[in-house]
């Protein structure tokens, strides 16, 4: 797999999932495109934006295919690891709790 890193300042938010249209929005969280009139919720159409962001080819759009899949999920970089330190050392006394072992 390839990780492609959008560009920090990439409009996600203020541009229209369906024509492309960007516009300002300010914060906020829904809107309505000048371009093409449909409505959108501000962090969905970021998060469409993005799935669908490509590096971009010699003068290419930087937007991919509308139909293009959204991938979910992610590979553990970091190794989960065990507590440390003398409370992971210490060994827990067991009480009963209302006459029952627990």
């Amino acid at each position: 797999s390839e990780l492609i890193v959008a560009d920090r300042y990439y409009p996600s938010s203020k541009t229209c999932h369906g024509c492309g249209h960007e516009q300002n929005i300010g914060w906020s969280e829904y809107w309505q495109c000048d371009g093409c009139g449909a409505s959108h919720q501000r962090d969905d159409n970021a998060a469409i934006n993005l799935a669908r962001y490509e590096k971009p080819h010699d003068g290419d759009s930087v937007l991919g295919p509308v139909g293009a899949t959204v991938k979910r999920g992610a590979d553990r970089k970091t190794p989960t690891l065990g507590a440390g330190g003398e409370e992971a050392q210490r060994t827990l006394e067991v009480k009963p709790r209302d006459g029952v072992l627990v």
